[in-house]
């Protein structure tokens, strides 16, 4: 996976990328992992700063994900 190579992020965090850039909410991406939001919320900030990008809606354009 290219985000994993290019940018040095984990499996699970590529995960919650993909999760948040097709609209999922970080209530719901735990729901579905079973996990609290603090370390899904971690997850996403220190993903998001590995990648530079500060929105959904940049990480969209990023990896090529259509808006809605």
């Amino acid at each position: 996976m290219l985000l994993l190579s290019e940018y040095g992020i984990t499996g699970l965090q590529a995960n919650i990328v993909l999760d948040l850039a097709k609209g999922m909410s970080v209530k719901e991406i735990c729901e579905t992992r079973s996990t609290t939001r603090i370390p899904s919320n971690l997850n996403r900030r220190r993903t998001f700063k590995k990648l530079g990008v500060h929105s959904v809606e940049e990480l969209r354009e990023l990896i090529n994900i259509p808006t809605h």
